[in-house]
């Protein structure tokens, strides 16, 4: 009997955003950023070893081209959370991005948008937290967070673009001005290319690393 391939995995590249994008405008620089957020939220962020070639989509008059992109990134394997946090502040956005976005975080993995919804609500609360007598493991992550909202971030947009309907999504699509549903189209290319970028680069990694480990077993 003639035996078929009856598995057919097709294209395997990433066809939607599945995770909640928090994209942020700030006066810090990316490493300021991932250290706050190490702090406050127990994270180690680290610098990914060379930068992402990421495709700008086309908007309005400016057509498609590629940037080159620094990422920080984390796994937590506590919580089943990949974080990934890229550097736009080189990058020039399109008009209709908004407010002069500098950093991206996307937030993958299990329970991703509980998180990515404490950090937004986190970064957009100006009013100091209750803090309970003798926690200072808490009190100090308060200063952190108080920080870093007052002097260092200007302003935190939300996307999930998933779930329209979600509370992530701090411009309700439903209502939204065509300017706005211009933005968040480009927003949802633009992240779909970003993490598209940094699935290719991991799975390349882990090909290298593959081929060493195969060249050492056969030293």
């Amino acid at each position: 009997m003639e035996k078929k391939n009856v598995i057919s995995l097709g294209d395997l590249q990433r066809q939607e955003i599945d995770c909640p994008v928090l994209a942020f405008s700030t006066s810090c620089y990316v490493t300021d950023l991932s250290l706050f957020l190490d702090e406050i939220y127990s994270l180690r962020f680290e610098r990914y070893c060379s930068e992402l070639e990421v495709t700008m989509p086309s908007a309005g008059k400016n057509s498609a081209r590629t940037v080159k992109l620094p990422l920080m990134h984390y796994d937590d394997l506590s919580t089943k959370i990949h974080y990934l946090l890229f550097d736009l502040s080189s990058v020039q956005m399109p008009g209709d991005a908004g407010f002069g976005i500098d950093k991206l975080l996307a937030l993958d993995g299990f329970s991703c948008t509980q998180q990515a919804q404490r950090i937004l609500d986190d970064l957009t609360l100006l009013q100091p937290k209750k803090i309970m007598p003798g926690d200072f493991l808490g009190r100090r992550r308060e200063e952190y967070r108080q920080t870093l909202v007052r002097e260092a971030i200007i302003n935190v947009e939300g996307y999930y673009f998933e779930n329209p309907m979600s509370s992530l999504n701090t411009t309700a699509q439903a209502s939204a001005s065509a300017k706005q549903r211009r933005h968040i189209d480009f927003m949802n290319r633009f992240v779909l290319n970003c993490l598209r970028s940094v699935d290719d680069a991991f799975q390349q990694q882990e090909e290298e690393n593959e081929k060493n480990i195969g060249a050492i077993s056969w030293w």
